[in-house]
């Protein structure tokens, strides 16, 4: 899609794909650093207290992991859900985050600073904490 798009100059996916589209790229860029993150733990837990830690370092102990990886992820992206879709500007159309008219400007800032915090600073937090 970024290929196409980047090609053609416009979106030409359409209104659903477009929310599709900004959903799935959001949410795999927090679930890698959400991953990120439980592998350092877990790398942590491997070193400092291999005994211990072996009954909580399983597959299935991982899984269930992963699993909330990508439910958190889904739930701190729900902004990008509400507010992508397709603009049109004249004949062509593109696919952004349309944020609310009462001030764009404030709710891009917002977004990017939430963005920055949940997806980096605290991530980050929790590994110099271990």
């Amino acid at each position: 899609m970024i290929m196409t798009t980047t090609l053609l100059r416009r979106w030409v996916f359409g209104a659903v794909l477009c929310r599709v589209y900004y959903t799935l790229t959001c949410v795999n860029m927090f679930t890698s650093a959400f991953t990120l993150t439980l592998m350092s733990a877990d790398r942590f837990a491997a070193v400092w207290y291999p005994v211990s830690s072996a009954r909580y370092r399983t597959p299935s102990v991982a899984a269930v992991a992963a699993l909330l990886a990508w439910l958190a992820s889904g739930a701190v992206m729900s902004p990008v859900v509400l507010y992508a879709e397709q603009v049109s500007s004249g004949t062509t159309y593109s696919c952004v985050v349309d944020w609310p008219n009462d001030d764009p400007l404030t709710a891009a800032r917002a977004y990017v600073a939430y963005t920055a915090a949940v997806g980096f600073l605290l991530p980050v937090s929790g590994d110099f904490c271990s």
